[in-house]
């Protein structure tokens, strides 16, 4: 088999594939950020009143809050001028962050401050890819609302985010894609389908529906 499916990880860092499990699509996964640990960094609002008016926060710090879901200290960075669209070493942004946690009022606010709902990380990840892994249906509709692309392919496996929801059995994100129009016949680089993704992650109903949908889509 060409690679093992990763379980859905903490967002610290990348877990290595383990042995055993059933193929399908390992998450999108932030890299860890270089942010100071939660417990005794300063808080990003208490950043912004002692610096200047015009220095930014660190984009690591926005990056930080986004992925905690610190909303009052997302929007104090970004009032602080910190580029909305600033990148880690992975190109991973604010917004992806956010959406991998769900959460959703942080998303709808860098969303207002201008974020780009389809950037793409290294991995030609987007940011409702990020999102689809997780139980975050309100999360999924706010990016699609905002005009994510739904049928977007990543760089390295070609998964898009129907794959990614459907290995993680995430029901709810798989129906809602759907029924936005998420095509069920796209094929990854190895022909594997989400319903494909489903099945091999032990996820049978769900790869039941993929498979209905699937023959519903390509008939005339």
């Amino acid at each position: 088999s060409r690679r093992a499916a990763a379980r859905r990880p903490t967002p610290a860092g990348v877990p290595e594939a383990q042995g055993g499990r059933p193929e399908g699509p390992a998450d999108p996964v932030p890299v860890e950020t270089t942010a100071e640990d939660p417990a005794t960094a300063t808080p990003v609002v208490e950043q912004v009143s002692a610096r200047a008016a015009n220095d930014a926060v660190p984009a690591a710090a926005l990056h930080e809050a986004a992925l905690e879901g610190r909303l009052e200290e997302v929007r104090a960075a970004l009032a602080s001028g910190t580029d909305v669209h600033a990148v880690d070493e992975g190109q991973r942004t604010a917004l992806m962050y956010a959406s991998f946690n769900g959460h959703t009022m942080v998303v709808d606010a860098l969303l207002r401050a201008g974020a780009r709902v389809d950037d793409r990380d290294t991995d030609g990840r987007t940011p409702l890819m990020f999102a689809s892994t997780g139980s975050f249906l309100p999360t999924v509709q706010l990016l699609v609302e905002n005009g994510a692309e739904i049928n977007a392919v990543d760089g390295g496996e070609h998964w898009s985010p129907l794959m990614f929801a459907a290995g993680e059995g995430q029901d709810d994100v798989v129906a809602y894609l759907l029924e936005q129009g998420a095509d069920p016949t796209l094929r990854d680089t190895d022909n594997d389908s989400a319903a494909s993704f489903a099945a091999q992650r032990g996820h049978g109903a769900l790869a039941r529906l993929l498979n209905e949908a699937e023959a519903a889509f390509r008939e005339p």
